[in-house]
This record gives C-alpha cells, structure tokens and sequence, in this order.
C-alpha cells in the first residue's frame, strides 16, 4: 500500500468533491456565464467517473481481502487438526520423522505467506494420507482429508483471483489519478477565472469557492495510529495481526511486525477497526475519530480461540 500516494489522492478528491458543491450551490451566479455553465457541466461528468471507479476499487479490495482472509482460516483450521492428530500419533508409535514433518509444517502457519501457507498445508495433506489407516484411532478420516484439499483449493482460487484483481484496480487508480488531473486543469484553465470575473457581483460565493478550491495536504497533518496487539491470557505481543481501518475514503490495511506492534499514517477521520488473526478471536472498534496531529495509541488484546 502507498500511504502517501494514497493520502495525495484522496486530498485531491476531497477539493475536487468540495468545489463541485460549491458550484453547485451556486447555480444562480454560474449560470450568468454560459462557458461556466457549459465548464460545469463536464466537470460533473469527470467526478461522477471518479466517484464510480473508486467506489468499484473499494469494494473490490474490500470483498477479496475479507474472502482471502476466510478462506485462509478454513484452511489453517483443518491442516492443524490434522496435523496435531498425526503429531500424537508419530509420538506414541516413537516415529520422529512424522512427527518432525508435521509440526515443521504446522510451526508458523499463521505467520507464513500465502504461497507458503498453501504447501505447508498441501505436504500435511500428503503426509496424512499416507497413513490415513493408522490415524482412524486418532479421528483423522478420509473425508477430513478431502476437506481439507477441497479448503487449499479455495483459498488457492481466492489468492489467484486477488493477485489478478490487484492488476485490474491499479489500472482503475491510474484511470482516477488521470481523470483528477483532468478536473484540476478544468478548474485551473476555465473554472477559476469564470468565477474570478463574478468576485464583484457575487463576493460571498467568489471567497466561499477560494475556500473550497483549497488543496489542503493533510498527509501533514495526519494522525499516527500506533500501538500493539497482545493475546490477553498471556500479555504476550502477536505477530501478523491483521488490522484494517475502514472509512469513508477506503480501507487501509497493514499487520502487526514481528515485535507485535504497528504503526499507520491515516488522514484525520472516523474510521471503524477490524482486527483479525487465524488463531485468536476477531473483534471491531466502531466510530474511532482521529484529529488532524493527533498520536493515538491503541493496543488490542486478542482473546486465543478455543
């Protein structure tokens, strides 16, 4: 995620939205220039396209991640069963390379890569199978087997489709990135002066559209979001914590470091907190307002899932 890219963008969006209210709500002093009018017209028409693609960026991002996500913990959840399962079973029988296999396999699941993720639990799988008569005592079957190909395989699907979407939205943020330059050389080249020649005849709208024409770089101003993520049984700091702040703008979406911690620039906003992680329970925080300077510190304790 480019934070400052992303910061730069959504500025230029809110001076863009702020002055096409502005010209809006002044219909009666634009309409008294026809070339303001006809200006007006195809400005609209630029922030509508804007409007529309980022909000198909949003929710797209948004609808993969969460289904990514889901699916992934399907996938964690039944390669572990298993592999504890076989991991009890290579330990009564003394079978040391079994046992090595799977708890490698399963050691840092929930921290590796995708593409990791995906062979741990595929060589689990391979392994299981292999001795799924031997496991029957220790309530591994055939069907929990299958499960759990048929859960790596959706998750496979979910990663292909996000990297394959992740090519198709950064085409679409080119497309908004462009159509804002379009807008601002609007504004710039026919905008600006139709309202300037109106500074005598309308003066409150003249210093009411300065005002909103304003590109204010809030990426100055921004709030750092900093804090940790804790297993609250044991106070201990948790690694890939996945923490999506959720706005109006958009989702920003960043984990917890190796120490446990985190730290995100967000323009000042309300934003609603989600907080997940494969093997601890999820939670929300609704409705956090952040002021523009502010360092708000906000640690999260997750509680071990059962």
């Amino acid at each position: 995620m480019n934070t400052r890219k992303n910061i730069k963008r959504n500025n230029n969006r809110r001076m863009i939205s702020s002055t096409q209210s502005c010209l809006t709500r002044n219909t009666a002093a634009i309409s008294t220039i026809q070339g303001l009018v006809d200006a007006k017209t195809i400005y609209d028409l630029i922030v509508t396209d804007i409007d529309s693609k980022m909000l198909i960026v949003e929710s797209t991002t948004k609808g993969i991640t969460q289904d990514k996500h889901a699916s992934r913990s399907i996938v964690q959840q039944n390669a572990t069963i298993i592999a504890d399962r076989a991991m009890g079973y290579a330990n009564m029988i003394g079978d040391n390379d079994l046992f090595t296999t799977m708890h490698n396999n399963i050691t840092g699941i929930s921290t590796a890569s995708n593409t990791d993720c995906i062979s741990r639990c595929k060589k689990i799988s391979d392994n299981a199978n292999t001795i799924i008569l031997n496991l029957v005592d220790w309530n591994v079957t055939a069907a929990m087997i299958t499960s759990l190909n048929t859960s790596i395989t959706a998750f496979e699907s979910q990663v292909t489709k996000q990297s394959a979407m992740s090519e198709s939205i950064s085409v679409a943020l080119a497309q908004v990135d462009q159509l804002i330059k379009d807008a601002k050389q609007l504004l710039k080249r026919t905008i600006d002066k139709g309202v300037r020649s109106l500074t005598a005849s309308f003066p409150t709208f003249s210093a009411e559209y300065k005002e909103a024409r304003k590109t204010l770089d809030l990426g100055h101003r921004h709030t750092q979001f900093k804090g940790a993520a804790v297993n609250k049984s044991t106070n201990q700091e948790i690694m890939n914590v996945d923490i999506r702040f959720i706005s109006a703008d958009g989702t920003f979406e960043i984990k917890t470091d190796q120490n446990g911690k985190y730290r995100e620039r967000l323009n000042p906003e309300v934003y609603n907190i989600t907080v997940t992680h494969p093997d601890f329970e999820p939670y929300t925080i609704d409705g956090v307002k952040i002021q523009p300077g502010e360092i708000k510190v906000e640690n999260f304790e997750m509680i071990p899932k059962a």
